[in-house]
């Protein structure tokens, strides 16, 4: 059947793909029907989702990390912010990570504009500033702006490949 999904998503019941805003296709590859009228679907990329078969509401499940590989953790208040060094091809990013919502929030470089790399391999939590090490400079978040700038050897960086971040509230 046809689903109505919400966050910019749209369900193509011929294709059997789920579409985002950004043209990215993803693969239903399994699906089943309850007694309940429910329909449970699993995706590549967007983990599973619940649908209601009366109303034809099709919503994405909260899940996990963004990938499987964790190399920096960082706790931020309530908050974790979760990343690494993605060994394979597809798109990789950010978790953060909201511990008592369980709720997840993910950034993928891709998609943000000043946010370069996603191999991240550090980061450090600087009050309204998330700083990132990366394979391709220093990333930083400020959150109440909402803005991602990356610092590279253009910025005076002796490198571009970062290692670790960390904050040293004893410098100007």
């Amino acid at each position: 059947p046809y689903m109505f999904m919400s966050g910019g998503f749209l369900f193509d019941e011929r294709s059997k793909f789920i579409d985002d805003l950004n043209l990215r296709h993803f693969k239903i590859t399994c699906w089943v029907q309850d007694p309940w009228q429910n329909l449970w679907i699993g995706t590549w990329g967007l983990g599973a989702g619940h649908g209601d078969l009366t109303t034809t509401r099709l919503d994405l499940l909260q899940h996990g990390l963004w990938d499987d590989a964790v190399d920096p953790i960082q706790q931020d208040g309530q908050a974790l912010w979760i990343a690494g060094v993605q060994s394979q091809s597809e798109p990789a990013g950010v978790t953060e990570w909201i511990v008592p919502e369980q709720k997840p929030n993910y950034y993928e470089p891709y998609l943000l504009t000043g946010f370069d790399n996603d191999q991240v391999s550090s980061i450090a939590v600087d009050g309204e500033t998330v700083w990132f090490g990366t394979h391709d400079g220093l990333t930083r978040y400020d959150r109440r702006k909402r803005i991602w700038k990356t610092y590279t050897v253009v910025n005076h960086l002796q490198n571009n490949w970062v290692n670790d971040v960390i904050v040293d509230n004893n410098a100007v």
